[in-house]
């Protein structure tokens, strides 16, 4: 297996190392073996001003020496920067391609998966918890390098002087070596279990208030309070003792650090007093002590950094490790579906042991409508999300054109279906974007031509918003003064006509009669010469009809439409109407066109003329689609080949409309509620 497909709930922290380029990183290590190099003259250079210049008098060497130490100690922290700056590059870099890789793993979970976590805490773990890994990651072998490098080269300078005062200034750091990262696996330890305390914690919190109406009722508040206390003194002492072993970390780095010039100091004092060590070597020693204080402490921090980023990382790695729910199909690698549908003892449970579709078997014919009804709770919709593939931890089978459904994947799928759920999401984004999304998710490419776009929201009964769109759009100077003429005849010929009725409803524009147009406003403030007063939409709609003819005369209609279909929606399209988001998401699905419509209660958010236009397109489709239809409402469903009664996640009756009521079973009597609660209604 290729080593970018081991799935990246199991990819090693250092995977990652040489993920960012092998040009930046190829840099980063050119520019370490410089920078360990040029740290090391300054200190030389420190020597040849004592041991050349000064005592020597030489005043030009003075210079020179003074210069070359500048020079190079300029030098090095322009390196430094280079490294740093490279690192910054890598980090985001390799940052930028684990959420990515984590991002697309959680696109293709489970549905169980985004039932049991909310949007919110999806981002955590990708912002939140990877930032961190990914700074680390920037310098994961990068820190380390540029200071070993210079660690050595530091050493290799003083052994060239004093071979054995080399060595006592360098013994503390193998001491150090060997305690250290214990004492740092030990506060790593530590800082797991306070996170998951930290985590349970929340939980109880979480659930606490949940519940509080019941613990209000029960009186709980001792029981809770008791619960709650225990877990946060569990907290309290890992906390403690996670700080212990990071502060003694520190201690015991800083004693190591203090200890390494009391070597030297006694060494290095016996030879200077022996006269075996001139003063210049003896401050080239000193400065070299200082110096290596700061890679070593760079080197002891990255320890610390990289086990809080092992614990982020795997912190992530276990929020996202469920295996796929399939994996992506090629395009064309399974044939479209054709609808037909073979349910054979089918149980779904819930994660608590709850039986939420009991036995169900059910035949579905290609070309046909097919209704499930049934009580709130029956499992209507749940039945719908096994057949769509959104649900496959269901025991029995689910056969489509004799395939089993879990054998086929999302793509397979998304290719021959297309639904609508009672409440669709909208993506952030125009009309348009969310009109093209289920085409552009097969082919990115997929641009439908303006007419095919503007049958299927006629189709849904959108097309009226859309023009309103349009019209309402505040446009710029650009959009409107190729149409001025055409906007000035029609403002006229509008007052002309509508005087009085506009006096009532408008705050006209100063020299309106000869302006062509006014920026900044939209195209219907444009066409009417002022601002509407009453800036509800019925106030809007009322001036349709006139206005409609008139934009078609002028051949502005697809000018308007297409200004509709740029109108930005929201997010979570806020600036739609619940009926609005259905009809658009219903228009969505019918200019993809799959062979397959699966729909729960597209009605429920449209009015009673709407819900008669979605009977309309029903009957237009059979024959050619397979339509699946969750209905609550029961008005409009004798136009249905097939009508499947289910109540407590089983299957009662199932049957054409006149068959079910001949029976006098389950169904009439439902329909004998719904008609009489009607009734009631209309009294």
């Amino acid at each position: 297996m290729d080593k970018d497909e081991i799935p990246v709930t199991r990819r090693p922290l250092s995977f990652w190392y040489l993920k960012g380029g092998k040009g930046i990183q190829f840099g980063i290590v050119a520019a370490s073996l410089a920078a360990a190099i040029v740290r090391v003259l300054p200190i030389e250079f420190q020597r040849l001003i004592v041991n050349e210049a000064i005592q020597k008098k030489q005043i030009d060497s003075l210079y020179l020496y003074c210069a070359g130490f500048v020079i190079s100690a300029l030098t090095g922290l322009l390196l430094k920067y280079g490294i740093l700056f490279m690192q910054n590059i890598l980090g985001e870099r390799i940052l930028m391609k684990m959420r990515n890789d984590f991002f697309n793993h959680a696109l293709i979970l489970p549905w169980k998966f985004y039932l049991n976590n909310r949007p919110g805490e999806i981002v955590t773990p990708l912002i939140n918890y990877l930032g961190p890994v990914g700074d680390y990651l920037g310098t994961a072998w990068a820190l380390p390098l540029t200071n070993i490098l210079t660690l050595l080269a530091m050493a290799g300078y003083l052994a060239s002087i004093n071979p054995l005062l080399a060595l006592l200034s360098m013994m503390v750091y193998p001491m150090a070596l060997l305690l250290l990262p214990k004492i740092q696996k030990m506060a790593n330890q530590s800082n797991r279990k306070r996170l998951r305390l930290g985590q349970t914690l929340s939980g109880k919190i979480v659930e606490t208030f949940s519940g509080i109406e019941d613990i209000q009722a029960h009186s709980g508040y001792a029981m809770e309070g008791k619960i709650f206390s225990t877990l946060t003194n569990q907290l309290r002492r890992a906390r403690i003792r996670w700080r212990l072993f990071k502060l003694g970390g520190k201690i015991t780095n800083n004693f190591f650090i203090n200890l390494s010039p009391f070597f030297f100091l006694l060494g290095g004092g016996i030879y200077a007093i022996n006269g075996q060590l001139n003063m210049g070597e003896l401050l080239a020693f000193l400065s070299a002590q200082a110096l290596m204080f700061s890679p070593w402490t760079e080197l002891m921090n990255h320890l610390q950094v990289q086990q809080d980023a092992s614990v982020q990382y795997k912190r992530v790695q276990a929020f996202f490790d469920h295996p796929p729910a399939q994996v992506a199909a090629k395009v064309g690698s399974v044939p479209k579906l054709k609808g037909k549908f073979y349910i054979q003892s089918l149980v779904l449970d819930s994660d608590k042991g709850t039986r939420i579709l009991d036995n169900i078997s059910l035949t579905i014919e290609p070309g046909k409508l097919t209704v499930l009804v049934g009580r709130s709770g029956s499992g209507k919709s749940m039945l719908l999300r096994c057949l769509a593939g959104k649900i496959r931890n269901y025991s029995g089978r689910i056969l489509a054109d004799g395939q089993d459904l879990k054998n086929l994947t999302n793509h397979d799928l998304a290719a021959s279906m297309g639904g609508v759920s009672q409440a669709p999401y909208m993506f952030d984004g125009t009309f348009q974007d969310n009109l093209l999304y289920p085409l552009r998710c097969l082919d990115p490419a997929n641009n439908p031509p303006l007419d095919d776009m503007i049958l299927a929201i006629q189709q849904a009964g959108l097309y009226p918003d859309l023009l309103l769109f349009g019209l309402n759009r505040t446009l710029d100077e650009a959009f409107l003064t190729p149409l001025s003429q055409e906007i000035l005849q029609m403002r006229r010929v509008i007052r002309k006509e509508a005087s009085l009725e506009l006096a009532g409803h408008l705050d006209f524009f100063d020299d309106g009669d000869q302006t062509p147009v006014f920026c900044g406003h939209t195209l219907l403030e444009n066409i009417l010469g002022g601002k509407l007063l009453a800036k509800d939409t019925t106030a809007t709609m009322a001036w349709l009809p006139r206005i409609t003819p008139m934009l078609m005369a002028h051949d502005l209609l697809e000018t308007t439409v297409s200004a509709g279909l740029q109108y930005r929606i929201g997010s979570k399209g806020e600036r739609l109407s619940g009926g609005q988001r259905q009809r658009l998401a219903l228009s969505a699905i019918l200019l993809k066109q799959p062979r397959i419509f699966l729909l729960d209660e597209v009605g429920s958010g449209l009015d009673h003329h709407s819900r008669a236009r979605v009977a309309q397109l029903y009957n237009r489709l059979k024959g050619t689609h397979t339509i699946i239809a969750v209905e609550h409402n029961l008005e409009q469903i004798n136009h249905f080949d097939q009508i499947a009664v289910m109540d407590q996640g089983q299957l009662k009756e199932t049957g054409s409309f006149d068959e079910l009521m001949a029976r006098k079973g389950l169904f009439h009597e439902m329909i004998t509620s719904f008609k009489n609660s009607n009734s009631s209604d209309s009294k």
